[in-house]
């Protein structure tokens, strides 16, 4: 289709006036630099049905508390990683408080670490990392991991910048610090903002799960049944019967044996008892041949 660059993004909101509950809120509103890679099944640590969760606002609940402290100490040393790139570039480093928006992609948005003035005037993006000493090796030879790289690309794509530098530290000495310098990709971008929109459009502003729909539509493609043939057959069942065409019921659960009472539990074994008595009972391979069907 060919990207349109004659554009300014929008500023959505300044992130220094809200909790952090209110910037969750704000950020659920679209998909943002660290959502890339999961959204495309890059990232090393969430998946898109995580992420999909999460911007219909269903709080995950993996999230626990030592993923909050390493969370808030990265964000932390950002200004330390910050001062050792300026000092190591020579390159004046700035923050920017504000949360922005592609505005023809409204639901792409950016909240970048700090900005940085060129040489020549232009403005970069500065994304800073910090890692664990046993990760140098996935920043060797000018290498950037994956997930962080498409999360700087976006950046550049929302805010229609064409250079970035993404810096890391990897211990309490600046010696062992890497920063690499990254150049827009317009294909790469035009290719990554189809894949995101697909998840946003089709995923959760549709409410249906990322699994859930490439599954149902594996088995409709072998069917060679359209989705929409499918979709309108259910809505004109819904017509006629003037309700769900099938049950809406929660499953019952196991009950568990501590659950029960000792006369409750003796009256299940008595009536399994009895069933194997009068040959009411099935061989366990035959039960387990349907469960392995599906039956």
């Amino acid at each position: 289709m060919g990207l349109n660059l004659n554009y300014t993004p929008n500023r959505l909101v300044d992130i220094t006036t809200l909790t952090e509950d209110q910037w969750l809120s704000w950020r659920r509103k679209g998909i943002g630099g660290s959502d890339v890679a999961v959204a495309l099944n890059s990232s090393p640590y969430r998946t898109a049905r995580d992420l999909y969760y999460d911007k219909i606002g269903v709080v995950m609940s993996d999230d626990g508390p030592d993923k909050s402290i390493t969370f808030q100490i990265g964000h932390l040393l950002e200004d330390v990683v910050a001062q050792i790139f300026a000092k190591k570039t020579g390159l004046s480093v700035y923050e920017d408080h504000w949360m922005y928006q592609h505005p023809f992609f409204p639901f792409l948005i950016a909240d970048v670490d700090r900005f940085v003035t060129l040489p020549d005037g232009r403005k970069a993006i500065l994304e800073c990392k910090t890692a664990h000493y046993d990760m140098q090796f996935k920043w060797a030879n000018g290498a950037v991991p994956r997930h962080y790289e498409l999360q700087v690309r976006h950046y550049m794509s929302v805010m229609n910048i064409d250079v970035a530098f993404i810096a890391c530290l990897f211990s309490n000495n600046e010696n062992d610090f890497v920063w690499q310098k990254i150049e827009r990709d317009l294909e790469e971008e035009e290719n990554t903002i189809m894949e995101l929109s697909a998840f946003w459009n089709n995923h959760v502003m549709a409410r249906v799960e990322p699994d859930v729909k490439e599954q149902a539509e594996n088995i409709l493609d072998r069917l060679g049944v359209p989705a929409s043939v499918v979709i309108n057959a259910l809505y004109k069942q819904i017509i006629y019967r003037n309700g769900i065409p099938f049950s809406l019921v929660l499953p019952t659960a196991p009950v568990a044996r501590d659950e029960m009472t000792d006369a409750e539990f003796n009256a299940m074994m008595q009536t399994g008892l009895n069933a194997a008595k009068t040959d009411r009972s099935r061989d366990a391979s035959e039960v387990f041949a349907d469960l392995r069907r599906g039956l």
